[in-house]
């Protein structure tokens, strides 16, 4: 089965040549040049040619009898034909390129169904060789009988044919006695065949047979065995490139929906958009992309939304929700009601977001469409709300904390926890589980992905963030993808706050008593001299941006008021779940405030932290007197050698309220 362009080949643009190719990085200029269609009509552009792989093979067949092929295997292949541009399973691309070269057969053999016949021309008959055709019977799998072929193949003369070897990596278990054995008895047949037959023929000009493996991996096959073989040629068969996208998805314009405008402009300019939109995915992927857009009535203008649903399984988008829209509105009041004190840093957080949810993150840019939905970095002193903001972040956005994944950074400081992200190597314990991180964006992919302190991964998890953030896609160990293109990325860091002289203000580069015009630039350049001096690595800090967030360090307005949040938040917790309402008196309230805002510089957590030793503890244990109480009055603070004392009294029926 394969799928054939509609209409003749047409031109494609001269920045999609090789040179606009190369490696697979568009510039602006090529973008916007491509997305208005220009030059499209150009007649003396050059056509789309074979995949570079299939070229290779066929000028190489007589210089090598082996090609061990790896990668994307299970798609379909651009082949130029009389009839047009097709679009081809692997064993028909392979099979009309080594027509060219006069092999018309090509014996297709796999361990389980053993062998198959695919002729590109007339029926030649081939004496020696045992084989089951579309009509089934014949040679049945199994190593002994690839042997046989291979040996039968090798002494044909009577037609020219090749040998393709499907499911290679699974003949024999990887450094088995029994996989030594089977590839010694191939090099045999190779070697001999090679000294039969040197390259060329002189009479007629065929090549030697070839014999093509399919490998999971490239190196699948044994060390030995390719290692310094001249016979084997090792080939990678890349992802469909850019126009080869385009062309394809041009033989699936009558799968999606009407479009609103229908001018012949607007239909190119929309399959243009939709080949940018669908890099690094297969042919089969893209064609599974227009399946979708037919069920669900998606037209080409929306194939974005298609894509979507692809790559998530959901068809609602809630970016695109109204209620989210109205929650952003009033953000400023949802954020500062639960982190105090840092209002500009929550300015700038709500200005991300705004574009985030509106899709206009790396508007500026080429590729955005695959990049993350909004990326953070928030920096500043320890203690003062930056991992909070990035929850009541979550909260805002999708209405549950919940949807917050957390990666503690401090866990990932060696290049082995790498493997806890995204899944164990294979042969490992725990391969088959997947990684933390690509399970959770495949269980949630709208949601937000906070990395805190970043600064104590190891450089090999820098190196995974910098595709995340570049590609908005992460492969597990598994070889599946995940896709980060619907969630909010969020560091934090401590980075720029320490100086070199540790002697110096106790070693801090950044002091309470800075401006926070001082202090944002103290962090940014100590920011900045960590992923370049330190790190080595400016391409992770400009992938980052101006997406940095400034923290203040909190001061005594800011920390009285995260003082008396926690304070109430303590008192209506023992209210919701014992029934009791405890109020404290006027005096103990200032002696508890005097207690927990001593040491401001320890930053809110630090003023929670001692609500806690303060209050909380001892409230506890001064209720197990009050059993039964409807309430109760806090009438007396002690501190008395570290040890704290709260003294409580039943407050009558009567005098309550």
């Amino acid at each position: 089965m394969f799928i054939r362009s509609t209409g003749p080949l047409e031109p494609k643009p001269a920045w999609m040549g090789r040179q606009a190719r190369r490696n697979g990085v568009l510039t602006t200029e090529q973008l916007h040049s491509f997305g208005k269609g220009s030059v499209l009509a150009d007649a003396n552009r050059e056509q789309i040619a074979n995949p570079a792989w299939l070229e290779t093979i066929g000028t190489s067949l007589s210089t090598h009898s082996h090609f061990a092929l790896s990668g994307n295997l299970d798609d379909l292949f651009p082949v130029v034909t009389e009839s047009g541009l097709d679009f081809l399973p692997i064993e028909d691309a392979i099979l009309a390129e080594l027509s060219r070269a006069g092999l018309e057969t090509l014996l297709t053999f796999d361990p389980v169904d053993g062998l198959t016949i695919q002729r590109g021309g007339s029926s030649t008959p081939m004496h020696g060789v045992q084989a089951k055709d579309s009509q089934g019977g014949g040679l049945t799998g199994g190593n002994q009988s690839l042997v046989d072929l291979l040996h039968a193949v090798g002494s044909s003369t009577e037609a020219p044919l090749a040998l393709l070897v499907r499911y290679a990596s699974h003949l024999a278990p990887p450094g088995s006695l029994e996989q030594h054995r089977l590839f010694v008895a191939i090099d045999k047949i190779a070697k001999a065949t090679s000294r039969d037959d040197p390259g060329m023929d002189a009479g007629g000009g065929r090549p030697r047979t070839p014999v093509l493996w399919l490998l999971d991996r490239p190196g699948d096959l044994p060390d030995w065995f390719l290692a310094g073989n001249h016979a084997v040629r090792q080939i990678a068969v890349d992802l469909p490139d850019l126009e080869t996208r385009y062309a394809f998805a041009r033989t699936l314009v009558s799968r999606f929906a009407r479009m609103t405008a229908t001018t012949p402009q607007a239909e190119r300019a929309a399959l243009q958009q939709f080949a940018l939109e669908t890099g690094g995915m297969t042919l089969r992927e893209i064609a599974a992309v227009a399946g979708l857009a037919s069920r669900h009535g998606f037209g080409l203008d929306r194939s974005g939304d298609a894509l979507r649903v692809f790559r998530t399984g959901a068809r609602r988008n809630p970016w695109a929700s109204p209620l989210l829209l109205e929650r952003l509105q009033r953000g400023a009041e949802v954020l500062c009601h639960r982190v105090k004190g840092q209002d500009r840093a929550i300015a700038q957080t709500l200005q991300i977001l705004t574009r985030s949810v509106l899709g206009l993150s790396g508007a500026q840019a080429s590729g955005r469409m695959k990049r993350p939905r909004g990326v953070m970095f928030f920096a500043g002193p320890s203690g003062v709300g930056k991992t909070e903001l990035a929850k009541a972040v979550t909260e805002l956005l999708f209405g549950d904390e919940a949807m917050c994944h957390r990666f503690d950074m401090t866990e990932f400081n060696s290049e082995r926890s790498v493997a806890r992200l995204i899944g164990a190597p294979p042969g490992y314990a725990g391969h088959e589980l997947g990684g933390e991180l690509t399970n959770a964006l495949r269980r949630r992919p709208f949601s937000v992905v906070l990395f805190d302190e970043v600064e104590k991964a190891h450089p090999r998890v820098l190196d995974m963030f910098l595709q995340i953030l570049d590609d908005g896609r992460l492969t597990d160990s598994r070889g599946e993808t995940c896709h980060f293109s619907d969630a909010v990325i969020i560091f934090t860091s401590n980075v720029g706050m320490l100086g070199s002289d540790a002697a110096t203000n106790l070693g801090m580069e950044i002091l309470p008593s800075d401006s926070y015009e001082t202090l944002r630039h103290k962090l940014f350049d100590g920011i900045q001299k960590h992923f370049i001096k330190d790190l080595r690595r400016p391409e992770l800090l400009n992938r980052i941006g101006q997406n940095i967030v400034a923290f203040d360090f909190i001061h005594r307005l800011s920390a009285a008021q995260i003082f008396e949040a926690s304070v109430e938040r303590t008192l209506e917790t023992v209210n919701a779940a014992l029934g009791i309402e405890v109020r404290l008196e006027a005096d103990v309230r200032d002696r508890l405030a005097e207690q927990c805002l001593s040491h401001v510089l320890e930053g809110g957590r630090g003023v929670i932290n001692r609500v806690e030793r303060y209050l909380v503890n001892p409230l506890a244990e001064a209720l197990l007197q009050h059993v039964g109480a409807q309430s109760v009055a806090v009438v007396g603070l002690s501190v008395d050698a570290g040890d704290v004392r709260l003294d409580l009294v039943r407050v009558e029926e009567a005098s309550r309220g």
